[in-house]
């Protein structure tokens, strides 16, 4: 056969994906010009961002520095940027030289929270997130979409998509449900009623019935303002509520479910929660605190008594936590503030409601119960749930409320103080726990345990009316006061110890001024039965100042059951300070009209000096300690909760302390983690060595311990003292 005869062989008509990219790669020719625009655009991206942000925050650092005023006791600013805070996660050389042992230089390593808390601070700051983030949540917004925290409603509303998914997903008592949750990626106890269960238990050896409320969500309630007019008075609920009630009340938990009330009045017309907000309506917090006054008073047996609180209104405007969380720009228009007006709860003497640690009842409770009492949430304060249950019910009530955690963070806070020797239980009747509905299906519902009553309780028991004051023994005015010492030497740090008999009535403790001026008001409250009130005061004003040497006056004044009042009884005593002054001398005593101006009477014993938290002698700028971060908690990210402000948990070593002393090598320090929707923990990594100055934590507890709080992750933080400190 010829060669012509020969087949030729089929070229192949395609190339590999491989063959293209070498092509493409090795014989492709680029000019000098687009080669060097090329590498000019590259590091453009590479370093224009960081050097923009060097720019950008040194200027702002700049101008901090120029505003720095040393007498405010912060901080002074540095001029470097953040970035370089990546240094003080670190250990410095005096760590490291004083480090024992494999353990003591692997806890030199920086923790993850540390890194975590790091990361999270230069996003939050970043000169991208700062100018694109808001303008584009803008344009999506205007569009219709929320973010992953939030639901864009009808006319101007927004939803918490928690609360959503609490009805949208499967129900939380659901088997697969729990398990899925109890092996999430962080390990959490998912089931409501083990926890409740445990703790009703745990009240119930002390003698205390518990009182479940679970808070309806936004979207069960108002669910026509999400999808339209059609679904108006749908009764919407995760499918396991029903079943959850049912076991508790059939266990002996008695569920009080606001939802009935909410749907009625909402069927009227009349919104029960605010339009940009996760919380209730100010006239829905109102309503349900009647009904269950109500509930209370027909299951426990509580006596009807005068009214003690009259209602104050005031009007308030403010922008929902929802609308905070899409991160608009600061001059947007979309979502105004919205106007409304709450009921400030105050004694008969004008003075904001108090809670009472003396009460019968104590209510725990979460941002819900927090929303018009903690005027750092926006909506005012003194018109919370707390006290409008107080007013419903016409006495005194305790309260421990902590914005998120609902499902533990008030059991949590209520076993913390009793760890640190304050006894919140301590002759309590009725615990009413209130928490939102969605933690059933999301919350962590830790198992806390309670440390064990000193004393053997009798069963429980409903309350039962005060018995009544023996006609022989009629008291209807207060007894003279009784009080030691006559003086006391600011420098010295003393405190009036005083007491006092009480009859049935509304009574309050002050202190006055030599013009009759009202410098502080002290313990007050209500009795329905002859008492022994008793109380201390240590010199300082209502902001806890030192006052000027000086005479001054404690002044017992009250009404009875019947409105009447009493007459007032006064005390003169004499406050001085050593360094520059000379204490007065004592006058006779100062009695209202009608009352005995004999010395008091000698058979009411003063009251028991009690040892402070601390035992030190603080100084006039007070206790300043110098020490080693070795633990935090990390700090919420910025709009991912519907909670503005957070306070964080430090634990501090190494101690070097002026001023006072402080007990054991470890300290528990509550700073700021976030402020206003902005980090502003930067300066508080693991292995930083800060100086603080210190306030008690029992003297501030009334002020931020209601906000959200990231706690140390450790048994043993339970038993170390703490304190509010602020960086010097």
């Amino acid at each position: 056969m010829s060669d012509s005869a020969t087949p030729k062989q089929t070229r192949r008509q395609h190339i590999t994906r491989e063959e293209e990219a070498d092509r493409c790669l090795n014989h492709t020719v680029y000019s000098h010009g687009s080669q060097f625009m090329a590498a000019l655009f590259f590091l453009a991206i590479v370093f224009g961002v960081p050097i923009a942000q060097h720019i950008v925050e040194i200027r702002q650092n700049l101008a901090k520095q120029a505003a720095w005023n040393p007498s405010h006791g912060e901080l002074k600013p540095g001029l470097a940027p953040q970035i370089y805070d990546v240094f003080g996660l670190l250990p410095d050389k005096w760590q490291i030289s004083h480090a024992k042992g494999f353990w003591g230089y692997w806890n030199l390593i920086p923790s993850v929270e540390s890194i975590s808390a790091f990361e999270s601070s230069l996003k939050e700051n970043s000169v991208l997130t700062t100018t694109l983030l808001s303008p584009t949540q803008l344009v999506m917004t205007e569009l219709g979409a929320g973010n992953e925290k939030a639901y864009i409603g009808r006319d101007g509303w927004l939803f918490y998509r928690p609360d959503v998914e609490y009805l949208t997903t499967p129900g939380f008592l659901e088997p697969s449900r729990l398990k899925d949750r109890s092996h999430g990626a962080v390990a959490i106890q998912p089931d409501p009623l083990k926890a409740i269960f445990d703790f009703k238990e745990q009240l119930a050896a002390r003698g205390i019935q518990l009182v479940v409320m679970p808070m309806s969500t936004k979207p069960m309630i108002q669910p026509e303002m999400l999808v339209g007019p059609s679904a108006a008075g749908a009764d919407l609920q995760n499918d396991s509520f029903a079943e959850f009630q049912q076991t508790l009340e059939s266990n002996g938990v008695h569920v009080f479910d606001p939802t009935p009330t909410l749907r009625a009045m909402a069927k009227s017309g009349a919104k029960q929660f605010l339009e940009s907000d996760t919380h209730w309506s100010p006239e829905a917090m109102h309503e349900v605190s009647l009904r269950l006054g109500e509930f209370l008073r027909k299951n426990y047996g509580l006596p009807l008594v005068p009214e003690v609180y009259s209602l104050q209104r005031e009007d308030v405007s403010s922008l929902g936590d929802i609308a905070e969380m899409l991160k608009l720009p600061s001059d947007q228009t979309l979502f105004p503030k919205q106007k409304v007006t709450i009921q400030k709860v105050v004694s008969k003497d004008g003075s904001p409601w108090q809670a009472d640690r003396s009460s019968e009842i104590l209510l725990l409770g979460d941002s819900f119960s927090n929303i018009y009492s903690l005027e750092g949430m926006g909506w005012g304060g003194s018109a919370g749930f707390a006290e409008h249950l107080s007013w419903a019910l016409a006495r005194p009530i305790d309260k421990i409320v902590i914005n998120a955690g609902g499902a533990y963070a008030s059991r949590q806070e209520l076993m913390r103080q009793s760890m640190r020797g304050v006894d919140r239980l301590a002759n309590k009747k009725i615990v009413v726990y209130e928490f939102s509905m969605r933690d059933l299906a999301q919350g962590d519902w830790k198992m806390i345990k309670l440390p064990q009553p000193k004393a053997v309780v009798v069963p429980p028991v409903v309350i039962q009316p005060a018995k009544p004051v023996e006609p022989a023994k009629p008291l209807t005015s207060f007894e003279a006061i009784a009080v030691t010492p006559q003086s006391i030497d600011l420098s010295k740090h003393e405190k009036f110890n005083f007491s006092a008999s009480v009859p049935p009535s509304q009574w309050q403790f002050s202190i006055l001024a030599a013009d009759g001026s009202v410098v502080c008001k002290l313990k007050g409250g209500g009795t329905l039965a002859n008492a022994i009130e008793k109380d201390t005061w240590e010199g300082t004003n209502a902001y806890k100042k030192p006052v000027p040497a000086g005479e001054y006056t404690i002044k017992l004044e009250g009404n009875r059951p019947d409105h009447s009042v009493i007459d007032p009884v006064t005390y003169p005593i004499a406050v001085s300070d050593s360094k520059t002054t000379t204490p007065s001398p004592i006058q006779p005593i100062k009695a209202g009209p009608g009352t005995d101006t004999k010395p008091p009477k000698t058979n009411i014993k003063p009251t028991t000096t009690v040892k402070p938290t601390t035992p030190a002698k603080v100084t006039e700028e007070g206790i300043v300690v110098t020490g080693r971060i070795a633990a935090r908690p990390v700090t919420p990210k910025p709009g991912s909760v519907p909670y503005k402000d957070c306070v964080i948990a430090l634990q501090v070593t190494d101690l070097k302390v002026s001023g006072g002393t402080v007990k054991g090598p470890n300290i528990v320090v509550y700073v700021w983690g976030m402020k206003d929707n902005k980090l502003v923990d930067g300066a508080y990594s693991v292995g930083a060595t800060l100086t603080f100055k210190l306030t008690p934590w029992a003297e501030v507890d009334s002020k931020y311990g209601g906000y959200n709080r990231q706690e140390l992750d450790s048994d043993d933080a339970l038993n170390w003292e703490a304190y509010w400190g602020e960086i010097k």
